[in-house]
């Protein structure tokens, strides 16, 4: 059984959107632990201001992690489609950030 309260951020495009992780964090049950970035940009801004944070190399480390009940998707539109679907698949809860 999924641990409901760990999540993952993943697809982030965006530098600026790795700081959606600690307003993730904060006042809410719901605990990110790992992301996966696009760019290494992203990755770097995230692993400087989140250390704690497990930074996972694809998408597939998400999806076969056991502690992950939750994934954020946020990313370009049009891929959505295929990362909820595969997280699904999964057996991952998601939502679309």
């Amino acid at each position: 059984m999924h641990n409901d309260k760990n999540a993952a951020l993943i697809e982030c495009g965006k530098t600026e959107q790795s700081f959606l992780v600690s307003s993730m964090q904060t006042g809410t049950p719901l605990k990110v632990t790992k992301a996966c970035f696009l760019e290494e940009s992203a990755r770097a801004v995230a692993a400087k201001h989140f250390p704690q944070l497990e930074i996972a190399e694809n998408f597939t480390d998400i999806l076969q992690d056991e502690k992950i009940g939750l994934v954020l998707v946020s990313s370009p539109s049009g891929r959505h489609w295929q990362l909820v679907g595969a997280a699904l698949k999964a057996n991952k809860q998601v939502q679309i950030v």
